[in-house]
């Protein structure tokens, strides 16, 4: 059998239960000052005043200039719910009960904020709260109706966040550990005590972190108001709503100017600068990933507090001033994705199969572990998992579906509204590439969604400066000899400068490009050896999508062509050469592939690419490239063109280093028979084809034919 508290109707099994729960709940007790007693409600506190005479006037005990307000800890949530239904009265510091012209007692509903400290909940919701409202003599209607309400939220501080963290949500232990210790830094300025950017790409979860310490530290902080930073717009709303929140209303103004002059904005930040060093306050600034319409003059100030904004802009640190501390937030860790998915579909990471686990690795990996793709996915396949799927299964499934439909997946809106988040992946970073849209109309030389597009075409892993560099050197050889025009922004990124009589890569306009693409976390820096960017995997897809694609091509071999004949022909490091290869295009795909280029641009380009195959030991792929060209210039431009023989010879110098010297030698012979014919037997090229065939001979041990052919 259960019994209920008649103030909050909460249920107890057990009367003990519910006497613990009234004396540990202040705002559930009416207590008579004078005599300590406790009352169920206001009404019976009353009554108990008037039948006493130890508290009838002229008693020894009434003499006391004390008088009570009956819970004035609950003041202010009253207040709040009133306000929602555009009502407004005054509480008065004292509770005169001789000198009322009228009085009525009634009830209202509505969730409170619990008095309690020690409450875990916080919050409760009750059926019946006593209200009385009462008229006084000499009090105009006027003065009744002002908003002159005595706000009890100086005393017991405001919590205003109204998000809460994503039922999924895995913990990420280090990240955590990192915004509470660097909160625990004091700030190097006098208008803040405590002030940390937490930065990263959009979707990785920078939200959902705060929401996590907010809800682990919230016994801390006296106050805590959360500030929705998307748009000039949803800031001023959220100050609206933190005034609601603190107390009485404030006049909205007639027409909209800056923020930071809004009344909204002025009375939080007055409220906050009234704090004492001991109210410690919070304010979250959340999502200020546009940092032009005026974040930092809405910065509240004050020594007691604590700032915290969440934004994918990395200069977001900058508007809280030098000193600021930094969390940066990227990809999950394997395990943090795993648990994130696992938890989508009720299973746990302990007890999982081994099955599970692995095929749980797999679609987080696929994802590039995202947090805002993984929970996406994960309330796709739980939606499989209700109707009756099994995880595994469901899991494969969506596999199965994101290699061949991956962009339908990214871009769809279905199970958005089963998280917390609003946006696909597809949408995330459109306030980024807005923000770089608006770079082109103002510079022309830096163009960074177009180099992005470069980049993408590129092994996302590690796209090293180096390769930059040898694209510069070899890029003005590589246009002159396949006739090909580039774009500006990309000549202007190569471009050569003169240095100390010496000709370089001038990488200015390559350093600003980055420094736009690093700030909103598109790409990010890495170092080592060869020091250069990595791209998220779902980065590198939407970039995809942003340029034409042949225009992309086009720019990405000339690119990577330019780069290896530089490599080949000028000032490179051997040991760099095996990190090249990953950059270059597929073999099948730049064979197979249909271009507008002539035969001998497009030759060119596989024997360039090839060249640097061949260097590096890898037989096969310069053999295909060799090859390629050699039927290509053969069709097009004959069997004893120039081109055409060159080609030949560099196909049979890769046959000669697998050692199959039946097939270099035959290809030697015609080479060298070619030219003699059409050059004549003294021409420099038809010597150095006999040369090239005696060598063969020599490498073979045939010493007489080589002799022979040497003496000639």
């Amino acid at each position: 059998m259960t019994t209920s508290c008649q103030i909050c109707n909460r249920s107890f099994k057990t009367k003990e239960a519910l006497e613990q729960h009234r004396r540990d709940s202040p705002a559930h007790t009416y207590n008579c000052k004078e005599c300590n007693r406790g009352f169920n409600g206001g009404e019976a506190l009353r009554e108990h005043l008037r039948n006493s005479a130890t508290h009838r006037p002229g008693s020894e005990a009434a003499t006391t200039t004390d008088s009570f307000d009956i819970r004035p800890s609950l003041h202010q949530d009253v207040l709040n719910l009133l306000l929602s239904y555009g009502l407004v009265f005054n509480f008065r510091s004292t509770d005169d009960l001789d000198d009322i012209v009228r009085e009525h007692d009634t009830s209202i509903m509505g969730k409170f904020t619990c008095a309690n400290t020690s409450c875990s909940a916080r919050a409760w919701t009750s059926k019946k709260i006593a209200t009385s409202i009462r008229q006084y003599p000499g009090l105009s209607r006027s003065e009744a109706s002002r908003p002159s309400v005595r706000s009890t939220t100086d005393e017991r501080g405001c919590f205003s966040v109204p998000f809460t963290t994503v039922t999924t949500y895995a913990e990420r232990s280090e990240l955590s550990q990192q915004l509470e210790e660097k909160l625990g830094k004091p700030h190097p300025g006098k208008k803040l005590a405590h002030a940390v950017a937490v930065v990263g790409l959009r979707g990785t979860g920078k939200t959902q972190l705060v929401l996590r310490y907010v809800e682990q530290h919230e016994q801390e902080y006296d106050s805590m108001l959360w500030i929705d930073a998307r748009s000039e717009e949803t800031a001023r709303s959220s100050f609206e709503r933190c005034c609601r929140d603190l107390g009485p209303p404030v006049e909205q103004a007639t027409e909209q100017g800056r923020l930071c002059d809004d009344p909204s904005v002025q009375a939080v930040h007055q409220w906050l600068r009234r704090r004492s060093g001991k109210q410690r306050w919070m304010m979250i600034i959340d999502n200020a990933d546009k940092l032009d319409w005026g974040v930092k003059a809405i910065l509240p100030h004050g020594q007691a507090g604590f700032v915290v904004v969440t934004s994918q802009d990395s200069h977001a640190s900058q508007i809280l001033g030098r000193g600021s501390q930094v969390v940066r937030v990227e990809e999950m860790s394997v395990d943090e994705a795993r648990t994130l998915l696992l938890n989508a579909v009720s299973e746990d990471s302990r007890s999982a199969s081994a099955e599970l686990l692995s095929t749980t690795t797999d679609v987080v990996n696929t994802l590039d572990r995202l947090a805002l793709a993984v929970d996406l996915a994960g309330a796709r396949i739980a939606s499989d998992v209700d109707e009756g799927a099994k995880a595994h299964d469901a899991m494969q499934r969506y596999l199965a579906d994101f290699q061949h439909h991956q962009d339908r997946l990214l871009r769809s809106r279905e199970y958005v509204e089963a998280t917390e988040y609003d946006q696909t992946v597809w949408m995330v970073w459109e306030a980024s590439l807005a923000s770089l849209r608006e770079v082109k109309e103002r510079d022309t030389n830096v163009r960074p969604i177009d180099f992005l597009a470069l980049l993408k075409c590129l092994d996302r892993a590690n796209i090293q400066t180096e390769i930059f560099r040898l694209a510069s050197g070899g890029m003005h050889q590589i246009c002159t000899m396949t006739d090909t025009e580039l774009p500006s922004w990309l000549q202007g990124i190569l471009q050569r400068c003169m240095n100390d009589q010496d000709e370089q890569w001038d990488d200015y306009y390559y350093r600003e490009t980055i420094k736009l693409l690093v700030r909103f976390g598109l790409v990010r820096w890495t170092q080592g050896r060869w020091p250069g960017l990595t791209m998220h995997g779902l980065v590198q897809w939407r970039a995809a999508k942003e340029r034409d694609v042949e225009a992309c091509w086009q720019w990405y071999t000339t690119f990577c062509v330019a780069a290896c004949y530089h490599k080949k022909y000028g000032d490179s490091k051997a040991e760099f050469r095996r990190h090249m290869l990953v950059h270059l295009p597929p073999i099948e795909k730049l064979i197979g592939k249909e271009t507008e280029r002539r035969a001998d641009d497009q030759s060119w380009i596989w024997i360039s690419a090839g060249q640097v195959w061949q260097d590096e030991g890898r037989w096969k792929e310069s053999e295909e490239l060799f090859l390629a060209a050699r039927q290509w210039r053969a069709q097009e431009l004959g069997e004893e063109h120039p081109s055409t023989l060159t080609t030949m010879a560099n196909l049979a110098s890769t046959y000669r280093d697998q050692g199959r010297w039946k097939e270099a030698e035959e290809l030697k012979v015609k080479v060298m028979e070619a030219r003699s014919r059409t050059l004549g037997a003294e021409h420099a090229d038809t010597l150095t084809a006999m040369a090239n065939l005696a060598a063969t001979y020599w490498e073979q041990g045939r010493k007489k034919e080589a002799e022979e052919l040497e003496s000639k």
